[in-house]
């Protein structure tokens, strides 16, 4: 789970507003069946069908042997660091998109964040990236995939301030609920079957976005980064009673009607204040807190400008 790069679609969970309206072009499957922006395939749907009627998985699978890993260089001159990554073109280009990017960039007027909460971390980038920026903020990172956590957990060592939960964050709470291997890279990885999805699953532990923060005793949260493979207004909707005093959203879609719904759901307490449009179905979003946007409320339009601070 975490940020890609390629034009992957996926479902998501929650219901579908059947108000909006679809995009013309059509997918192809695995199989060779045709699909609709933001459908999954028919076997992936007969999956989530069994599990909608009370099927879960009862054995864990044989852990499977960890993807190939390498060393990359990111950044240049006295902003250059070292990082482990899989060793594929997606993730070095996710990675690099974070690092040397402006991909999760802080918004200009809003005070440095106390609590972030990276969901979907991948290999530790973005966790990384607010650790060097705000090197007095809590940060915590959730990743259920054991492939991406172990680099994560790597990548992230020697900061303190920085906490790695292997869960992943979801509608409900789950004590095995199926994560799909990412197709090409657990980069993709989703506990929502996509495209980009494989066919191999594991089980792995879901915990409701509202039980996390009362377990880990927060009533707030000063910035969100969700990026989880085609899950994320289902993650979006599990906090959505603390979207209204969290000034800073960081948010990934993977289908346009994703992309339409993530707006419904957050318009009325933020603005949109910038993204990454990667393609048709697929992109990066940032929304600020209107209340907390003085200039921008008082109709100063450079105070809605992204403003990137330096990776020291």
């Amino acid at each position: 789970m975490g940020d890609s790069d390629s034009l992957t679609p996926a479902k998501s969970a929650t219901t579908e507003d059947t108000t909006m309206a679809s995009s013309p072009e059509t997918l192809t499957s695995n199989t060779g069946e045709s699909l609709e922006p933001g459908e999954v395939p028919a076997e992936a749907a007969a999956d989530t069908a069994d599990e909608a009627a009370g099927t879960e998985a009862t054995e864990k699978p044989e852990p499977r042997p960890a993807p190939p890993s390498v060393s990359e260089n990111f950044g240049s001159g006295s902003a250059a660091q070292s990082l482990k990554v899989f060793d594929s073109e997606a993730s070095r280009a996710s990675t690099k998109a974070i690092l040397e990017g402006a991909r999760y960039t802080w918004p200009e007027g809003v005070k440095p964040p106390q609590v972030i909460f990276d969901i979907g971390a991948y290999v530790g980038a973005a966790s990384l990236a607010f650790a060097q920026q705000f090197p007095d903020a809590k940060i915590h990172a959730f990743e259920p995939n054991p492939h991406s956590a172990a680099l994560a957990r790597e990548n992230l060592a020697g900061k303190e301030k920085v906490e790695l939960h292997e869960i992943a964050i979801w509608s409900k709470d789950e004590e095995a609920r199926k994560l799909y291997d990412g197709k090409d890279d657990p980069l993709t990885a989703s506990v929502v079957p996509s495209t980009a999805t494989g066919n191999q699953s594991q089980p792995v532990k879901t915990e409701m976005g509202d039980n996390v923060l009362a377990r880990l005793g927060f009533s707030r949260l000063d910035g969100l980064k969700i990026s989880t493979g085609g899950s994320e207004v289902a993650v979006l909707e599990s906090l959505i009673r603390h979207m209204e005093s969290t000034p800073v959203v960081f948010i990934a879609y993977h289908s346009e009607t994703d992309r339409r719904r993530i707006d419904l759901i957050i318009c009325a307490t933020h603005m949109l204040l910038g993204g990454e449009i990667l393609g048709p179905h697929q992109g990066y979003l940032c929304y600020g807190l209107r209340r907390t946007l003085d200039r921008a409320a008082s109709g100063d339009q450079d105070a809605t400008r992204l403003h990137r601070t330096p990776h020291k």
